[in-house]
């Protein structure tokens, strides 16, 4: 009798159904989901589990973890509590900053759909621009209704910044449950 693999029915040599290998493709994926998500664990204090200093994580970019330190020194100096970063909210922060870089002007995402995507009950977006991820927080953090959203009851953060038309391009998403 001849031996089968993990997954039944697939061969020793790698070889299989295409089902197959859309069923080893879908394991994948899921477990991809599942790190992310253990990843961007938070604890009921509301502070990310495996959260570097500051509240930001390991894959984030050097500016975005900038921007994150950056956001929540700002909250503890008005009291606020750290923001952990989150890996999905971050990726959408770091699309839109991107399609903002190309398109060369500011714009707000579409919200709505952000909320489907994330399971948040609510969301609030700051997009701006300046020739520093430095100077761009600095920008929001004097708009009344920025820092409102910067220092918003918020349980956690997705920061994207990509770079052109020599200037960074800032997404900060800000969510709750």
């Amino acid at each position: 009798m001849r031996r089968r693999g993990f997954f039944q029915g697939v061969r020793a040599d790698g070889g299989g159904s295409r089902v197959r290998r859309r069923g080893r493709r879908a394991i994948a994926i899921a477990i991809s989901i599942v790190a992310a998500i253990v990843a961007t664990t938070v604890s009921s204090s509301g502070t990310a589990v495996m959260a570097d200093v500051g509240g930001t994580q390991w894959w984030q970019s050097p500016d975005a973890k900038e921007l994150t330190i950056s956001l929540n020194a700002s909250r503890n100096a008005y009291g606020m509590p750290t923001l952990p970063a989150d890996g999905v909210l971050s990726y959408w922060a770091e699309v839109h900053a991107s399609l903002l870089s190309q398109a060369g002007y500011l714009y707000h995402e579409d919200l709505a759909a952000i909320m489907r995507i994330t399971g948040c009950h609510s969301v609030a977006e700051n997009v701006g621009y300046a020739s520093t991820v430095w100077q761009a927080h600095t920008a929001l953090l004097n708009s009344p209704a920025h820092q409102r959203n910067m220092l918003g009851a918020w349980r956690l953060t997705g920061v994207g910044v990509a770079t052109g038309r020599g200037y960074k391009w800032v997404v900060q998403l800000y969510c709750t449950w």
